[in-house]
């Protein structure tokens, strides 16, 4: 679906037919783990399928990037924008869930920040 959207390429038509067992086998599989996991959460299932999700993103973009002749890049200069772009995402998640912890031991709102 990202290819589609993103780099304006479709498969053609016979490679799904031959995916579709491995797809039905891995609904399968995730409906048995999550039933039999005691401790199933919502939201890691929403985050497992948002880091998939990123992660096709993320190739799809790749693909794109490093395939453009009139904007060849090459792939250590991807990871290295694509490292620091991160790096920083990190950095402001890092920063949030911390103070939501630090802020259940102690009382913060007496910090003058």
């Amino acid at each position: 679906m990202l290819g589609i959207i993103i780099a304006s390429y479709a498969s053609p038509p016979w490679t799904l037919p031959p995916l579709s067992p491995y797809v039905f086998w891995q609904v399968v599989g995730i409906i048995i783990a999550s039933n039999a996991e005691p401790l199933f959460d919502l939201l890691g299932f929403a985050a497992c399928l948002t880091a998939t999700s990123t992660r096709a993103l993320k190739s799809v973009i790749q693909g794109r990037l490093l395939s453009n002749a009139s904007e060849r890049m090459d792939s250590m200069s991807l990871l290295g924008y694509m490292a620091s772009i991160l790096a920083c995402l990190l950095a402001c998640l890092l920063a949030s869930f911390l103070a939501s912890l630090l802020s259940k031991y102690f009382d913060l709102s007496a910090c003058i920040c």
